[in-house]
């Protein structure tokens, strides 16, 4: 499919066997359908047209709804993991794991409210579903029936912000925006459980990892832009300016500063754990 639409990928996406053309402008459209046709009829492809939608600003793809605004979980796909029942044996936690997973990018607080699955999940252990488990269990339901909207970025320039936070067992981070009005615009989130030997790390070497992580991450939105580091940890802001850091910390240092990054230091209020109990389309963002 690469191949067959070459040159188009400025407004052609494809996922297995769906096609989705995507304009800005009407007659724009127009121009990019009779491309796509063009092309089609070249090579003796055919389509049906009952299978076809044109000229729709909503589309349901691949487990998402997808509009000019943003993008969100299919109400139906989130239905059927809010009615599904405690998970049996492992093989039934994997799969209640991957569904969940699927969507994770809409609530930060998915490491963290798996990672008490984490021990059922290991070799040679007895399946033992117990209070804690089922606790997670419905916390992790009643967060997905929660997911926000995720918006989608502006390309006029703006800067991205990536607000970060890390506990002993788990990490998160979230790209944002400012809209307009200099409220919070969600696009993305990412959120992970630390190894052992991050989670027996000090916090100055979690809170970076968890930054450079993030980073990582959001690297194909960010590329190129000014990105702000929003960050609680005053330290790390100083990190750069500090020569008394053992070598690995220092090369990711080096490797910071050769981004187009700047740090911001905020109070803990509008970290991630925060940003997870309201919407962070109603925080102001305070700078």
């Amino acid at each position: 499919m690469s191949i067959l639409f070459e040159g188009m990928q400025s407004f052609v996406r494809f996922y297995i066997d769906d096609l989705v053309i995507f304009s800005q402008f009407k007659d724009e459209h127009l121009t990019h359908l009779e491309k796509v046709f063009q092309r089609l009829t070249e090579q003796n492809i055919r389509i049906k047209s009952t299978k076809c939608q044109f000229f729709t600003k909503k589309v349901s793809l691949v487990g998402f709804i997808i509009t000019p605004e943003g993008v969100k979980p299919q109400e139906n796909k989130i239905r059927e993991i809010v009615q599904l029942k405690p998970p049996c044996n492992i093989k039934e936690l994997r799969s209640f794991l991957g569904l969940t997973g699927f969507y994770r990018i809409f609530f930060l607080n998915h490491a963290k409210l798996t990672s008490c699955f984490t021990r059922l999940l290991r070799k040679d252990t007895k399946w033992e579903w117990e209070e804690e488990q089922q606790s997670c269990f419905n916390l992790l339901k009643e967060e997905i029936s929660k997911s926000v909207f995720l918006k989608c970025p502006y390309h006029d320039g703006r800067p991205y912000y990536i607000i970060t936070d890390s506990s002993k067992d788990v990490s998160a981070s979230a790209l944002l925006q400012k809209d307009d009005d200099n409220r919070w615009r969600l696009i993305s989130t990412h959120s992970r459980v630390h190894s052992l030997a991050m989670s027996r790390s000090c916090n100055f070497t979690r809170e970076l990892f968890t930054i450079v992580d993030g980073l990582k991450k959001f690297s194909n939105e960010i590329f190129g832009r000014e990105t702000y580091i929003l960050t609680d940890y005053k330290a790390i802001t100083y990190m750069q300016k500090s020569r008394d850091v053992d070598s690995k910390l220092y090369r990711i240092s080096v490797m910071l500063s050769d981004k187009n990054i700047k740090w911001l230091y905020i109070k803990g209020k509008l970290n991630p754990v925060d940003v997870l109990s309201r919407p962070p389309e109603d925080t102001l963002l305070q700078t």
